[in-house]
């Protein structure tokens, strides 16, 4: 009955079988899944043969027979109990392999989900990468990604029930084909009643991952800005405007946790009803055969119970199936936009030239950058002004390589970037951010990070950074840190940053704002290290010290993705004078 349920309308089969693929994706060999089918119908087999074989002893011991006449054949009692306690151990032993394979695909589903998540992810360029909402994405590398490991420890138990559904139902036919014929076609016909509860089950499933995922962001956004909520007052304000999600999330659960479990009961009930039904009809029409009629009654009790159990795998297997399709649509996009690089190692990574390059953000309706022609020979100090939202960061980002021009290209010593070796560009290009950033480690390996350098590397970029003495105060290299950092100031943080990019002895370094948590002497004697860099490393710096543009080689000025100066920094300084440069965020030395 509940096969009909199952794979009743080809719209519910297509989706099972959609269903069945996806998770398959992430564990493609097909074999393990043969063999918990063969050891499931092995299974199901022994069990309806111990459940005969049971009934009959149970009924001869009520006549006082000692013997039972099976199909013509005349049987021992003795001989049906042994048969039936070696089917129970052979059961037992089917059934130990059936869970032994199905936890073994579960676990690696589970490793192999999260596995090309991260891949995806970690390969995908910088642009891509930059948009995922850092909250969804927690979710996703967690519960999410553990979701694919249930879905097929539960798609094994609908292997299992099913197999002992179809094996059970068919024994009862063979016994009494015309009665429990009869009672199929009328659960066939309840069965196709509750279909559209598997609709409606999907449905709510979906809702509830979308109003969950906006929760998700709620979260994250009340976890990165506690601080100026609480110094706002602005709590209960955001309680208030996280409620919309959470009352349609919790409503969404509400209705989902109802159906999967209703559904199962009644299930249950219309299967307890036809038997009740069937012995109503046996009681009218008569019946000799005793035993028979008591192994049929049995074995379809059972088989009304392991519907009932792929029932309620098929209801959790719709719950789950909208998280699924959600987290190989992410990996497919992630692998979309996958980092390309080229086969071409250039002579040297500067001279850098820009040919009216432009940027637009997909989510944006003007351009970053526009028309930007620029050229950056090797070892020149380049500092770059303007106001906020210039496209100043947008810009150090193409020349890292993070973000690609959507117009207009860039050379790299006269290669376009796309062409250059991947790898190779990575290790000679180095970018302090605005914002640093830090994984669960040891302040040696904040500085490495993963790069393999060794520790005379780290010690002498950490000194170069103004970090040594720091380090030293807070318990030397292997001092542990968390990603919230609290052992570290804003202005330490900043200089373990340029301490990491400096490790790495990068020809080109590109810095955005780096002193801008610094205090004067520190930033004195950063710029003293940026000095001994000129000439031998192309330094690229948007600045927001006169002190620090007014050393570079070069200044250009920046407004509304345009280069609207360019020049030495005395002439650009003097073309807009003091007063015009203090709307760029460029501040004057305190004297």
């Amino acid at each position: 009955n509940r096969m009909s349920l199952v794979f009743s309308g080809q719209g519910d089969a297509l989706r099972l079988r959609q269903v069945f693929g996806s998770v398959q994706r992430f564990v493609p060999e097909r074999r393990p899944f043969a063999f918990i089918a063969i050891s499931a119908v092995g299974a199901s087999v022994c069990e309806a043969l111990s459940l005969i074989f049971i009934t009959l002893v149970a009924t001869g011991l009520a006549a006082d027979k000692a013997s039972t006449e099976v199909a013509g054949v005349t049987i021992a009692r003795n001989t049906m109990l042994a048969a039936a306690a070696v089917l129970l151990l052979a059961r037992l032993a089917l059934m130990w392999v059936n869970v032994r394979i199905s936890a073994r695909l579960a676990a690696e589903g589970l490793a192999s989900a999260r596995r090309a998540l991260l891949h995806a992810l970690v390969s995908s360029d910088w642009q891509r990468q930059s948009r995922q909402p850092p909250g969804q994405l927690f979710d996703l590398l967690s519960s999410r990604a553990d979701i694919v490991g249930m879905m097929i420890a539960i798609m094994s138990a609908m292997v299992v029930s099913g197999a002992n559904l179809i094996i059970l139902a068919g024994l009862s036919v063979a016994l009494q084909p015309v009665a429990v014929l009869g009672l199929g076609v009328v659960g066939g016909i309840l069965a196709w009643a509750l279909r559209p509860f598997n609709r409606l089950t999907r449905k709510s499933s979906k809702d509830l991952m979308v109003a969950s995922e906006a929760y998700l962001e709620d979260a994250n956004d009340l976890t990165h800005n506690l601080r100026d909520l609480a110094s706002f007052g602005s709590g209960p304000a955001f309680v208030a405007a996280s409620d919309a999600h959470q009352v349609r999330a919790t409503r969404a659960y509400r209705r989902t946790r109802m159906l999967t479990s209703i559904l199962p009961q009644i299930y249950q009930t219309l299967g307890m009803a036809l038997g009740v039904a069937g012995l109503a009809v046996a009681a009218l029409v008569g019946t000799d055969d005793l035993a028979v009629l008591g192994a049929v009654v049995l074995l379809l009790l059972r088989a009304v119970s392991y519907g009932q159990q792929l029932l309620s795998s098929t209801q959790s297997v719709n719950e789950r199936a909208p998280y699924v399709a959600s987290l190989i649509e992410l990996i497919d996009d992630l692998d979309a936009h996958r980092q390309t690089g080229g086969p071409e190692v250039p002579a040297a990574p500067a001279p850098l030239s820009l040919q009216q390059v432009g940027y637009r953000y997909e989510a944006g309706d003007g351009r970053a950058l526009n028309a930007i022609d620029l050229e950056l020979p090797e070892g020149q100090m380049l500092g770059i002004v303007g106001p906020s939202g210039g496209g100043k960061t947008t810009l150090l980002h193409v020349l890292a390589g993070l973000r690609h021009p959507t117009e207009g290209e860039m050379l790299v010593a006269g290669v376009p970037v796309g062409r250059v070796d991947l790898a190779w560009w990575r290790s000679k290009v180095a970018l302090v951010p605005q914002a640093a950033g830090l994984m669960t480690g040891t302040v040696a390996a904040n500085i490495d990070m993963l790069r393999g350098l060794d520790p005379e590397q780290l010690r002498r970029a950490a000194e170069r950074a103004q970090m040594e003495r720091d380090i030293e105060n807070i318990g030397g290299f292997d001092t542990p840190l968390s990603r919230h950092a609290q052992a570290l100031s804003g202005g330490q943080l900043q200089r373990l940053s340029i301490a990491r990019a400096l490790a790495g002895d990068p020809e080109i370094l590109l810095l955005d704002e780096p002193t801008s948590a610094l205090d004067v002497a520190t930033e004195e004697r950063l710029s003293e290290v940026l000095e001994s860099l000129r000439g031998s490393v192309t330094m690229v710096i948007v600045a927001h010290r006169l002190s620090t543009v007014a050393a570079c080689d070069r200044v250009l000025v920046l407004d509304k993705g345009r280069i609207i100066a360019d020049g030495p920094p005395s002439d650009v300084l003097d073309q807009f004078g003091r007063t015009g440069v203090s709307g760029w965020e460029l501040v004057e030395d305190p004297t």
